[in-house]
């Protein structure tokens, strides 16, 4: 491998940075808020597949089916507004992955 100049100082480095500059140490696995939030919005999305089925409820637009595994939990007030509600149970709702990115981070 060539190696590339470190991002902190650009000193010839294997990595992107140099044994210096390099952090101290590097995060394994998910972290806990992932596994929490995967946690939570599976089973919002399993309730809402139990009671209504492959539907997404759409946003701002009607309803519309999707197929199987296309509905994601996603927070109702995001993180960025309401990082006390990001576990809240409650706080929770569903989407198709369209309709989450098209939501974004707005409250309505």
């Amino acid at each position: 491998m060539a190696a590339k100049p470190c991002l902190v100082c650009g000193t010839p480095s294997d990595d992107s940075r140099c044994p210096t500059h390099r952090t101290k140490t590097r995060r394994q696995g998910p972290s806990p808020y992932t596994r929490l939030h995967k946690k939570l919005k599976d089973r919002a999305v399993a309730q809402w597949v139990r009671m209504y089925g492959w539907v997404c409820p759409g946003y701002r637009i009607p309803a519309h089916p999707v197929q199987p595994g296309g509905l994601e939990g996603e927070h109702i007030i995001p993180r960025s507004l309401r990082p006390d509600l990001a576990y809240e149970p409650s706080n929770y709702a569903v989407l198709c992955r369209v309709c989450n990115s098209r939501k974004s981070d707005k409250l309505n």
